[in-house]
């Protein structure tokens, strides 16, 4: 199977909200992307439409004014994606989009990271790579969401949005060595299970979509005096999904995703990937509080019925929900958040 990888993602934790960091030193963390990467910068126009004695517009009417950069990248989930010391990127990752980390081990060779929820943030991230012969650093970045997509056929997918503050170009970076595991370096459908209330439960496909609210509005994040961002802390975080499988008669309205719909009854999720040449390596993510929505489960032709069940996880900040995974790095170590936006 190919996954299509062109380029790599250099990333780097800010010292403070927005900082530069150089990706050529220090602790990195290096991640094999698709190449459909959209991070770019965006500056917005000023129009003033002042008095003037022509018709046409004149050249000191137009004048750059803030900016913003941010974007998207896709990868396939690795088990893990590390150069020398650094963590595990997709790790990395997860701590700067829930905000709070507990590392614990070496039990034998395995350490575990639980990763929760927190009300705040990290400072962020300065993330970077090669393009057209240069290196492109966007600094300042937010995870503003992390979709998670895994269907019969095929690996674990996941798409990260961000919003951040600045762009910076310079002399492209030495291409950086991507340590995988040398077998099953990915999730595939087929090491994952699937329970609901504690019991496996067949599914085709699920779709996993963690959100930030970021505070990105112009005068939320922006202040007098400088046109890049001064801030980006969060508001509050979600969980959504939707589980699709061939419909079953499992409970008492026939499928036990409705029975759980019309009662409204909470309902705990889990998905869980199991490396299958090395134990070391798993993810369990935790859902412990969701709702489901939907409806009547309906035939779109003569043959199986297929039931798509959308649903949001509540309670987050409950011990029931969490991402744990476990790997042989000691790193990133344990962490909580305190970034709120103060002193900015």
């Amino acid at each position: 199977m190919s996954f299509g990888y062109t380029q790599a993602l250099w990333m780097k934790e800010s010292a403070t909200y927005g900082s530069a960091e150089d990706l050529a030193t220090g602790t990195l963390y290096i991640l094999p992307v698709k190449a459909n990467v959209s991070l770019a910068q965006e500056i917005d126009v000023i129009e003033t439409e002042h008095m003037r004695a022509t018709a046409s517009k004149q050249q000191a009417e137009i004048q750059t004014g803030k900016s913003s950069a941010g974007g998207a990248f896709s990868f396939v989930v690795p088990c893990k994606s590390a150069i020398s010391t650094g963590a595990n990127a997709f790790c990395v990752l997860v701590k700067h989009l829930l905000g709070k980390l507990a590392t614990s081990g070496p039990a034998g060779t395995t350490y575990t990271h639980t990763f929760t929820w927190n009300d705040l943030l990290f400072p962020g991230l300065s993330i970077g790579g090669n393009r057209a012969g240069a290196s492109y650093v966007y600094h300042g970045q937010q995870i503003k969401s992390l979709k998670l997509t895994c269907k019969v056929g095929g690996p674990l997918e996941a798409t990260v949005t961000t919003v951040g503050k600045s762009e910076a170009a310079a002399a492209a970076l030495t291409a950086p060595t991507v340590v995988l595991l040398s077998a099953d370096p990915y999730w595939i459908f087929q090491d994952a299970t699937f329970k609901m209330d504690t019991v496996a439960t067949p599914i085709t496909e699920i779709d996993l979509e963690f959100t930030n609210e970021l505070e990105e509005a112009d005068d939320k994040s922006f202040v007098l005096g400088s046109t890049t961002r001064a801030l980006l802390p969060k508001a509050g975080h979600t969980v959504t999904g939707t589980v699709k499988r061939r419909h079953a008669v499992d409970g008492t309205n026939i499928s036990k995703f409705y029975t759980k719909f019309l009662s409204q009854a909470p309902a705990a999720l889990q998905l869980t990937f199991t490396n299958p040449s090395d134990a070391d390596y798993t993810m369990v993510i935790n859902l412990g509080v969701c709702k489901y929505k939907g409806k009547t489960p309906e035939a779109s032709d003569k043959g199986l019925i297929m039931e798509e069940v959308p649903f949001e996880a509540l309670d987050l900040n409950l011990s029931t929900s969490s991402i744990v995974i476990t790997d042989e790095v000691a790193t990133p170590a344990t962490a909580t958040g305190s970034y709120d936006g103060a002193g900015a």
